[in-house]
């Protein structure tokens, strides 16, 4: 009985040593860390009337000498699609303009490079309503100068 306990752990214990050689074996890839929390600035949460190209900001994350860049997340979706990618600032300037009086969700992670990353929560804000100018005049005069803007919106 006793050569039979001493052969089962030496089984178990080969076992084990097979299988941490196949473990640790050649593997380059950097496990994933996560980075400091990601936290969006502008425009706030739920803040309604936002311009229809908005510049969407948010802090900084830092990681031990690794470049960061940041992939934004933009949509009408509640879980929004990639927008753009790889933004080396913590600012983005949307060019295209967005749909009036509409419900936009965004988010942020940041990556650095070694599979770290952080992702912020999900913001949204609601754009305005364009105004369309129909005319436009003032009174002659520059201190208290008086313009009347007549329009729609």
């Amino acid at each position: 009985m006793k050569n039979y306990s001493n052969k089962l752990t030496i089984t178990a214990l080969l076992l084990s040593i097979i299988l941490c050689m196949a473990c640790g074996s050649d593997d380059t890839e950097f496990p994933k860390q996560e980075l400091k929390a990601l936290v969006l600035l502008n425009p706030e949460n739920k803040v309604i009337n936002s311009v229809l190209r908005p510049t969407l900001k948010w802090e900084e994350v830092t990681s031990n000498n690794n470049a960061i860049s940041y992939d934004l997340y933009l949509g009408t979706e509640e879980n929004p699609k990639l927008y753009k990618e790889n933004i080396k600032d913590t600012h983005f300037k949307v060019t295209e303009e967005l749909i009036e009086t509409t419900q936009y969700y965004w988010k942020v992670i940041a990556k650095d490079g070694n599979n770290g990353t952080a992702e912020s929560g999900i913001f949204s804000f609601t754009t305005d309503q364009a105004i369309d100018v129909n005319s436009l005049s003032t009174t002659k005069g520059l201190i208290d100068t008086k313009i009347w803007i007549r329009g729609n919106g």
